[in-house]
């Protein structure tokens, strides 16, 4: 009798025992279910899966995590942070809970708070990318953009699918003027274009004709800079254009060292020793208006097409 309960009670033990690896294979299996669901952007998947993983075990830290982070990328703002909080007060040393704490924080608007809760994400895990990431977006926030790109560029390395990162580094960078970089950060040329590969083959080659052999900078003005008061009109696409084929033009016909102008209404050009022959001076006092920052003039007869009268 006592060999069959002893018998009886191993065969019971080895069946819990194989039901809990069984439901921990399954949670497992769930787990990255989600993470799966949040890699594609499948936000409420995600969300659902985890909740329905807390269903089963309200204390299931990973998945309390999980569902955070997926409530941050839906902008629920304020179950994201109630999650990541109810994490930290069961484990107060939980990286990846400050670091939800703090994105959340950082989505409201507070930034002092948000960066408390990154610097405690970094001192229990310094390879908390998200952690990383806020901190550089509160530099990139507050204009510290020569901290902000570094660090930006640090959590894309280490997290390079999550796109959020990614994006946020092609802002930085296009903000400071990087547009190469910020290019290759969102995965396309959208803030490339040919200027920018005409301007840098035009410097490269410029030290061959150039006396001492020094390179000439070269600028590639965006169209963006140039028209945010409204949309381009007809004389901003002709204008362009024309100047383009002009020196076009004057190259096939070996005219070098020229500049093409707009000269009493008519596209012409110059040769480049117009510009360089001589510093040119504005007598402010008889030729601008100090009072309404304008040029000064009594009628428009004879003016230039682009005085600027407003």
């Amino acid at each position: 009798m006592a060999a069959f309960s002893v018998a009886a009670f191993v065969l019971c033990f080895s069946l819990t025992g194989a039901t809990n690896i069984a439901s921990g294979f399954a949670d497992k299996k769930a787990y990255n279910k989600g993470y799966k669901a949040i890699k594609k952007g499948d936000y409420p998947e995600a969300e659902k899966i985890f909740r329905d993983l807390l269903g089963k075990d309200a204390k299931d830290v990973e998945a309390r995590l999980g569902l955070s982070f997926a409530l941050l990328k839906q902008r629920n703002i304020r179950d994201a942070y109630d999650h990541a909080a109810r994490v930290i007060l069961t484990n107060p040393l939980s990286a990846r809970a400050h670091a939800l704490l703090g994105a959340a924080i950082l989505a409201a608007g507070e930034f002092r708070l948000s960066v408390e809760e990154f610097r405690t994400a970094l001192t229990l895990d310094p390879n908390e990318a998200l952690a990383v990431a806020g901190l550089a977006m509160v530099d990139f926030y507050e204009n510290r953009l020569s901290l902000a790109i570094p660090a930006l560029r640090r959590a894309v390395n280490m997290n390079p699918d999550e796109p959020d990162f990614i994006f946020h580094l092609g802002q930085a960078c296009a903000r400071s003027e990087k547009y190469r970089e910020a290019a290759d950060a969102y995965g396309h040329k959208k803030l490339g274009g040919i200027g920018e590969q005409v301007a840098e083959e035009v410097k490269n080659r410029s030290a061959k004709f150039n006396k001492g052999g020094k390179k000439i900078d070269v600028i590639s003005q965006k169209l963006g800079y140039l028209v945010r008061s409204g949309e381009p009109d007809a004389i901003d696409s002709i204008v362009p254009m024309a100047y383009g084929n002009l020196a076009l033009d004057l190259i096939l016909n070996k005219t070098f060292g020229h500049l093409v102008v707009l000269r009493e209404g008519r596209y012409s050009h110059l040769p480049i020793t117009t510009v360089t022959a001589s510093k040119k001076f504005v007598d402010v006092e008889d030729q601008y208006d100090t009072e309404r920052l304008r040029p000064k003039y009594n009628s428009f007869s004879n003016k230039p097409l682009f005085l600027m009268g407003s």
